[in-house]
């Protein structure tokens, strides 16, 4: 998502069709986040990203739901921002 300059929720015709669900997130580095407080740590920024999901009906859903099995989390990070994608497969 950060080389590709993109934030939705797209694959950009990536061949992933098992991918059954997806949250995203982006979240500035190093500044005082509304409803996160800092970003100042790795620690910080993760609760950030998976307090926004719960926060959200559906991305909890997503994160709840007993149709999916598995799931996997990927963070990539430029110089200003980081940004996360949660899929989730059954």
């Amino acid at each position: 998502m950060i080389s590709e300059n993109f934030f939705e929720h797209s694959n950009l015709n990536f061949p992933y069709s098992s991918i059954a669900g997806e949250n995203i997130g982006e979240t500035p580095i190093h500044y005082n986040v509304v409803g996160c407080g800092s970003t100042y740590s790795n620690d910080a920024m993760a609760e950030c990203f998976v307090s926004g999901w719960i926060g959200s009906p559906g991305h909890h859903e997503n994160m709840i739901s007993k149709s999916f099995s598995m799931t996997g989390i990927g963070v990539s990070c430029d110089s200003s921002k980081c940004r996360a994608t949660q899929v989730f497969s059954g």
